[in-house]
């Protein structure tokens, strides 16, 4: 049975350790945002994830889903499916 784990070389246990982690993660795509999967998908691939694409996804979802919610420098915006993290000017 596969496990999925989200950074797993990470140890400590605050969630918003990996919450940041997320977040400059999704700003790699840019404009275009990407959506929990095909984040997932380049987690797994550069080996910050293990287990399935999907299992990663769904792990995703409260992480990107509190991203949006936080006011702050780092902001996340989200458009259906497609999360997108940009910086505020002068940030």
């Amino acid at each position: 049975m596969t496990v999925d784990h989200l950074y797993p070389r990470i140890t400590a246990t605050g969630p918003s350790q990996k919450r940041d982690m997320v977040w400059q993660d999704l700003l790699e795509f840019g404009a275009t945002g990407a959506t929990p999967m095909e984040l997932a998908a380049r987690l797994l691939r550069d080996g910050k994830a293990t287990g399935t694409v999907e299992g990663c996804a769904v792990r995703l979802m409260p992480l990107l889903e509190e991203l949006v919610g936080m006011v702050g420098e780092h902001r996340t915006e989200r458009a259906g499916e497609r999360f997108r993290a940009r910086r505020l000017a002068g940030s």
